[in-house]
């Protein structure tokens, strides 16, 4: 069997600091649900009782302990409006999902009759299968659930280190079941309810940026030298999935939980395997511009102010994702039974 060599070259020292969420050795998992709605983006519709439904489940017990919100339009027009909420345990979580609040609405036969689609992907990851890094001491996403961070960290700036984060790395080589993504499902999607089940080791990253405290000098720089290198790198992932090997990418505006415009963006992709996400990371055209871009503007600069973070998940095999009601391309739909 392979074993795993650590990706660190030696005697590194990481040209700019980073730091990782402090998870807490009593925390064994880390439950991360996004749940949206989709509508075709000329109908101009807000899923009213979706948000309102939502609104109330993050105030009855066992609610999440953070909740952040984002919105994309998607290759097929539709603008997907979606919640990410956070948990720190499975039990929380199941409590949660289980309660009359939740369920007389999202189980409804009327949800799959609805002028909308709905959809959830719940991941219940175990800690060793979960990373995080930020450029600053600012918390968001799942390190808004733990006290604090560890840091400066080495293990960062240079590829493969999101691998050498994950403690599970050194034990299991985090294969999948197949090497490349090619099968697609022809499943009728449309006015019905679909369960789909994840392959082994599928690997989520989402990777956020928030221009809040920058300068306008920065503004117009990372606008003008970064931000087209972004968006040619998400549009690229998306739309050559069998290249890439990435299943699903949501390059989204986050909004306030009000649903307010903020200046943060973020990707959210599915890859087949995390070897999937490091090659694309590690040798395309389309990473390396953003990765060189960024670098150049912020040694170029005396002082940068955006704000980097990501947060890397291999999944274990078998979460289960609904779909309701959905256009046929939503999510992994396209991909797996």
């Amino acid at each position: 069997m392979k074993k795993y060599k650590k990706n660190m070259p030696k005697n590194w020292e990481p040209p700019v600091p980073g730091w990782s969420a402090d998870i807490q050795s009593d925390c064994s998992e880390v439950v991360i649900g996004y749940f949206g709605y989709q509508i075709k983006k000329n109908e101009n519709l807000q899923a009213t009782n979706f948000l309102e439904w939502y609104s109330k489940l993050l105030k009855i017990d066992n609610a999440p302990i953070h909740t952040e919100r984002g919105r994309v339009v998607d290759n097929e027009n539709y603008v997907n409006d979606f919640f990410i909420s956070y948990w720190d345990s499975k039990e929380s979580y199941e409590k949660w999902r289980i309660s009359s609040a939740f369920l007389d609405w999202w189980d409804s036969p009327d949800r799959e009759k609805d002028a909308y689609g709905y959809w959830c992907e719940l991941m219940i990851i175990p800690s060793e299968r979960f990373e995080t890094l930020f450029s600053s001491e600012d918390q968001a996403g799942a390190a808004k659930m733990f006290k604090g961070f560890k840091g400066p960290i080495k293990e960062h700036n240079y590829f493969g280190g999101m691998r050498d984060r994950l403690e599970i790395s050194e034990v299991n080589l985090l294969e999948g079941n197949e090497k490349n993504l090619s099968k697609k499902s022809n499943i009728e999607t449309l006015g019905k309810r679909v369960y789909l089940k994840t392959p082994k080791n599928l690997a989520i990253i989402r990777s956020a940026q928030n221009l809040t405290a920058c300068s306008s000098e920065e503004l117009s720089r990372y606008n003008t030298e970064v931000y087209p290198h972004l968006l040619k790198g998400m549009d690229f992932i998306e739309n050559n999935p069998e290249e890439t090997g990435c299943c699903s990418s949501r390059f989204s505006q986050e909004l306030t939980i009000e649903g307010k415009e903020t200046m943060k963006t973020f990707g959210f992709a599915y890859f087949l395997t995390l070897e999937h996400l490091e090659t694309w990371s590690r040798t395309h055209p389309t990473h390396l511009a953003i990765f060189h871009s960024f670098l150049n503007m912020a040694q170029s600069m005396d002082k940068v102010d955006i704000k980097l973070w990501h947060e890397v998940s291999a999944l274990p095999e078998g979460q289960i994702f609904e779909y309701i009601n959905c256009h046929p391309k939503t999510g992994l739909l396209p991909w797996f039974q």
